[in-house]
């Protein structure tokens, strides 16, 4: 149950191309199967200096915004790509 919403998260993100060892027991990680997700599809706009108005370079990061994360990309508002015009 503690994998759920990284899961969640990494199905939101269209991990269909990624990919993720998850063998039933819990053997995910942050760095080999979330991160490289998180830092193709939102690192380059969340981290300083960019659009982005809180940074999503960290675990520690992903995990204080999970829920959001699941939201935003539920609701398919991030990743907004392509971009509105005008910004």
């Amino acid at each position: 149950m503690r994998s759920l919403p990284i899961l969640l998260v990494l199905v939101l993100l269209g991990c269909a191309k990624t990919e993720i060892v998850d063998e039933g027991d819990g053997s995910l990680t942050f760095n080999r199967d979330i991160a490289p997700i998180i830092f193709s599809r939102c690192s380059s706009c969340h981290r300083p200096g960019q659009a982005g108005p809180f940074d999503l370079l960290t675990y520690r990061d992903v995990k204080e915004r999970a829920s959001q994360i699941v939201k935003v990309t539920g609701s398919r508002y991030m990743p907004p790509w392509p971009p509105d015009a005008g910004y």
